[in-house]
């Protein structure tokens, strides 16, 4: 029978830096996915950073409200994405 008191080994995720780096958006700023065909688009609502989610990503990652013109506010409102797969929207195609 194993020892009640043995508890098996653990693994504390690493601190966050001490200094966090400038993100590269800011709330309010519009943004698209950058990465798709016919991206996503909407205005930056908050940011988070983080050191590992779903997939190892440390950074920031960013709550988009999507446009009401972007294709998939049909289904959903407020998404998340890592800031590498971000870009700001040209001013021209602001709506």
């Amino acid at each position: 029978m194993p020892d009640p008191l043995l508890l098996p080994a653990i693994a504390l995720p690493p601190p966050p830096p001490l200094y966090l780096p400038q993100p590269k958006f800011q709330i309010g700023q519009w943004v698209y996915w950058k990465a798709l065909k016919n991206p996503d688009f909407g205005h930056i609502v908050g940011l988070v950073w983080a050191a590992e989610g779903s997939t190892q990503a440390i950074g920031y990652h960013y709550s988009v409200l999507l446009d009401r013109a972007s294709s998939s506010s049909a289904f959903i409102e407020l998404d998340w994405a890592f800031e590498g797969d971000l870009a700001v929207m040209p001013v021209g195609n602001l709506l």
